[in-house]
């Protein structure tokens, strides 16, 4: 095993909380759906929400598809949709500092969208994504996890070997590409504060590091 060069993180359920149900974003938005939906339906249970992420249609396109699925108004959707990104996760960014500071390169591999991604590098909401020295998104690179094209990309842009980059992501099909493809892979419990399965992680791969005060 060689020594880790490269960490790299999922954003949505490892660095920021989301929500993946529809019902419970437009309830984070105060707003009121009129379709007739299941109450877990899931992000990505119509095709839109995933030709959006990988930036197979436009932002009008994407919000005209989702406000007809919800049956709720153009301005409305737009409001259900930026309420999928709730919080960051408690001190995921001292996290990513300090392995800035100890001379690791960070970086994140993440299934997201146009609007989402302004969001996290312009709001100052998700200090962890600024903080991000290599930043690669699905709408970007028009690939999507768990392609395993989107991650040799990732180790190609990195210039590292896949036994130097060690990965954390909360879909266990994602992780499963990661570790076939020989990355240090570390599966991550969205239910439950991150930054302490990160730590974890980094010392079961020998990564030592301390968060600053």
């Amino acid at each position: 095993m060689r020594m880790i060069k490269v960490v790299c993180f999922d954003l949505g359920g490892v660095l920021i909380r989301i929500t993946q149900r529809w019902r419970e974003a437009a309830e984070y938005a105060g707003v009121a759906i009129l379709a007739d939906l299941a109450p877990d339906a899931h992000l990505q249970d119509e095709q839109f929400f995933d030709d959006f992420q990988a930036g197979a249609i436009d932002d009008e396109k994407y919000l005209r598809a989702l406000a007809t699925y919800l049956g709720v108004s153009l301005e409305d959707s737009l409001r259900v949709h930026n309420h999928i990104m709730v919080e960051p996760y408690k001190d995921v960014d001292r996290i990513v500092v300090a392995l800035n500071e100890a001379g690791f390169v960070t970086g994140c591999l993440s299934n997201t969208n146009l609007s989402h991604w302004h969001d996290m590098g312009n709001s100052g909401r998700f200090p962890a994504h600024k903080a991000i020295q290599i930043k690669m998104a699905s709408h970007l690179v028009r690939l999507q996890k768990p392609d395993p094209a989107i991650f040799q990309k990732f180790e190609e842009t990195v210039c590292a070997s896949r036994d130097e980059i060690v990965f954390f992501d909360d879909s266990k099909t994602n992780i499963a590409t990661a570790a076939s493809l020989g990355w240090q892979a570390n599966l991550i419990d969205p239910t439950k504060e991150t930054a302490p399965q990160i730590v974890h992680g980094l010392h079961r791969c020998g990564v030592q590091i301390q968060l600053g005060t």
